[in-house]
C-alpha cells in the first residue's frame, strides 16, 4: 500500500509528475511511495475501529460537495489531506466563497444570488450583458455559461432550470473592460504559477504569464491569509479598474506550467512533506500529553 493517496477518477500527466516528486529524497533523504487512489474505492466509517493506511492524501479532482465531505470523513479519521476540510469545502462553495472574499474586503464582480427562473432572468437584465451564470455550488453537471444577448439567456436558463432541476443560480457580471484573465496557482502560501487569457468570455486555453507578478503576489498573500495554506488556484479579472477575484478551486492542472520550467509537483511534494513533518508533531504531542495525564 503506499503511504500517499492521489485522490483522482484517473492516473494523468499532473499525477505521474506527483509520483516522481513524491519518490525523489529530500534533504534529508526522506522519501514517500504515492499511488492513485480512486473516490470509489474507498469506504469509510464514520466510527473507524482502526486506523486508515495512508500518512497523506492529496485530493486531485475538482472539489464538489461531495469531495468535500470525502475529506472531512478522512480528516476525521486521522488521515491529514491537501487540501485540508475546511479549505475544499470553501472550494466546493462558490455562494460561500464569494461572501467569505466580499467579508474581508476583496474585490470580486457584482454577483446576486436567485432561486428561480423569472428572478434569474430579472438578475440578469438588472447587471446588464455579458453575464456569467454558475451554479452555487460546483457541480459539474452545470458547468459556468457566459451569457451575451437575451436569447441565449433565456434558453440557458430554461435549460437548467426546466430539464436540469436547477434551483439555485449566481448571476455575475462580466466587465467587458477586461483585458485578460489570469490563473493563480498557489501551493502552501506561495504562488508558484501564473497563467493567462486575453478573453474572459471565450474559452481560450491559458498561456504562460511572463509579465511583472509584484501586483498579483500581493493579491495572492491576501487571499492565503484567508482561505489558509493549501494548494488551489485564484481566478482572476484584470481591467483598468484593478484586479478581482472571481474564484478559486482545486489545484488540479498544472502541465502547461511544468512545460514552461515550473515544478508545480515538486513544490506540492514538498508542502505535502511539511504537513506530514507538522503532523508527526501533533501526534507526537498529543502521546505525550496522554502519558502525562
Amino acid at each position: 500500500m503506499a503511504e500517499i493517496g492521489l485522490l483522482a477518477a484517473r492516473l494523468r500527466v499532473e499525477e505521474r509528475q506527483l509520483i516522481e516528486a513524491f519518490v525523489r529524497p529530500d534533504e534529508a533523504g526522506s522519501s514517500y511511495q504515492a499511488a492513485l487512489l480512486t473516490p470509489e474505492s474507498l469506504k469509510l466509517a464514520l466510527r473507524p475501529s482502526e486506523p486508515l493506511p495512508w500518512k497523506l492524501i492529496v485530493q486531485r479532482g475538482i472539489i464538489t460537495r461531495e469531495l468535500a465531505a470525502l475529506v472531512a470523513l478522512l480528516n476525521g479519521s486521522g488521515v491529514p489531506t491537501i487540501n485540508r476540510a475546511a479549505t475544499a469545502r470553501l472550494l466546493s462553495d462558490r455562494l460561500a466563497l464569494l461572501r467569505h472574499l466580499v467579508f474581508y474586503g476583496i474585490p470580486v464582480p457584482e454577483t446576486i444570488a436567485t432561486y428561480g427562473e423569472t428572478a434569474t432572468l430579472e438578475a440578469i437584465a438588472a447587471l446588464g450583458y455579458p453575464v456569467l451564470l454558475q451554479s452555487v455550488t460546483v457541480d459539474p453537471d452545470f458547468p459556468s455559461a457566459a451569457v451575451t444577448d437575451l436569447d441565449a439567456a433565456e434558453a440557458i436558463v430554461e435549460h437548467r432550470t426546466t430539464l436540469g432541476g436547477e434551483k439555485a443560480v449566481l448571476v455575475q457580471k462580466l466587465n467587458p473592460a477586461v483585458t485578460r484573465s489570469l490563473r493563480l496557482s498557489i501551493v502552501g502560501t506561495s504562488l508558484v504559477g501564473i497563467e493567462e487569457r486575453g478573453d474572459p468570455v471565450a474559452e481560450a486555453p491559458y498561456a504562460l504569464y511572463g509579465g511583472d507578478w509584484t501586483p498579483f503576489g500581493q493579491l495572492a498573500a491576501s487571499l492565503t491569509a484567508r482561505l489558509g495554506s493549501g494548494t488551489y488556484v485564484i481566478e482572476v479579472d484584470e481591467s483598468s479598474d484593478g484586479l478581482v477575484v472571481t474564484g478559486a478551486g482545486n489545484l488540479v492542472d498544472f502541465r502547461g506550467l511544468a512545460a514552461g520550467g515550473i515544478d508545480v509537483a515538486g513544490a506540492i511534494a514538498e508542502f505535502a512533506r511539511e504537513q506530514l513533518a507538522l503532523n508527526q508533531v501533533t501526534d507526537s504531542s498529543s502521546a505525550a500529553g496522554a502519558s502525562h495525564d
